[in-house]
C-alpha cells in the first residue's frame, strides 16, 4: 500500500507528526509514511469528525485513542502530548 492510497483511507492512519515546519510523518499500523506539507493543510484535507489535533506538530485518528488525559493521548503505546491551547479539540470529542 502507498501513501496516495493511505491519504484515500486516511482512517487508517493513527496519528500525524510535523517534523519541521513541512515534514509530516504518517503512522499506520504497518508503516510509516512521509510527506511535505503543514499541519494546517493536512487539518484542512482529513475529516473532522475523526482527526484532532492535540499539539502544534500533532494530529491524532480519534477512533485511534486508547487512553487519554489532560496532557497527553496513548495510541499503540506511543505518548502524544495534548497542549494547553488544543486541550477543548479532546473535549469536544469524548463529550
Amino acid at each position: 500500500m502507498d501513501f496516495f492510497c493511505c491519504l484515500s483511507c486516511p482512517r487508517l492512519f493513527r496519528h500525524i507528526v510535523c517534523m519541521d515546519r513541512a515534514d509530516l510523518l504518517f503512522y499506520t499500523d504497518k508503516k510509516i509514511y512521509k510527506s511535505r506539507a503543514t499541519i494546517k493543510q493536512m487539518m484542512d484535507l482529513l475529516p473532522q469528525d475523526t482527526f484532532i489535533q492535540t499539539h502544534r506538530a500533532f494530529i491524532v485518528n480519534t477512533q485511534k485513542i486508547e487512553k487519554f488525559n489532560i496532557k497527553s493521548i496513548v495510541i499503540k503505546n506511543t505518548i502524544i502530548p495534548v497542549s494547553k491551547k488544543y486541550i477543548d479539540n479532546i473535549d469536544v470529542v469524548f463529550k
